[in-house]
């Protein structure tokens, strides 16, 4: 078996003490980890340069164009697109969270402790705006401080799960995303404000 995972880095590598642990545990298995910090994303020659199997069953997991550019590159490497299977990560459809499965308990309000003097943020479907504070790591840290609902999974800009559109106003992510999610929109759990910014939550 051959475990291969790709992500920004050692920090957003989900679950990566108890992979390594799963794989020594394995008599046949190897890893291959590819950090894109480090350097260039999976593409044909670099899988080319990890001398996969070109027999084996292929299981993949990611976003939808990820996993279309991985098959176009395991089928230029000789593997059959029979043998490659693939499930959508993400796959559920985006909520505008503020509308739909919040909690009836859960009221959005200012987050506790010293108010922020960043740019002011608003979720415009919860009908609250406050100001950003640097204490907090990502919009969606800062979402769930205000208590309000957004989806989310990987929290390191793999998923897509938390894809927001921006209604107005721009972000910086803090950590590269391992796909760009459509114009006009933002992962939550990875960018912080640049400016004011309005958010479709």
């Amino acid at each position: 078996m051959v475990w291969l995972h790709t992500t920004r880095d050692r920090a957003s590598h989900a679950f990566a003490d108890e992979v390594d642990e799963l794989i020594a545990s394995l008599p046949h298995a190897t890893a291959h980890y590819v950090y894109t910090a480090d350097g260039p994303r999976l593409s044909a020659a670099s899988l080319a340069a990890l001398r996969l199997p070109a027999d084996a069953a292929v299981y993949m997991c990611g976003p939808d164009s990820f996993m279309v550019g991985m098959r176009e590159a395991l089928v230029a490497n000789g593997f059959d697109p029979a043998s490659i299977h693939s499930e959508l990560f993400g796959a559920r459809p985006r909520i505008n969270p503020g509308a739909v499965g919040a909690p009836e308990e859960a009221h959005p309000h200012v987050p506790d402790g010293a108010p922020g003097t960043g740019p002011a943020v608003t979720f415009s479907r919860s009908g609250l705006t406050a100001h950003w504070s640097p204490r907090f790591t990502s919009l969606l840290e800062f979402a769930e401080a205000c208590d309000v609902p957004t989806r989310y999974s990987c929290r390191s800009g793999v998923c897509h799960i938390c894809v927001t559109e921006v209604v107005s106003g721009t972000a910086d992510y803090t950590q590269e995303p391992l796909e760009e999610p459509p114009a006009g929109s933002v992962l939550v759990c990875s960018a912080v404000p640049r400016t004011e910014l309005v958010l479709d939550l």
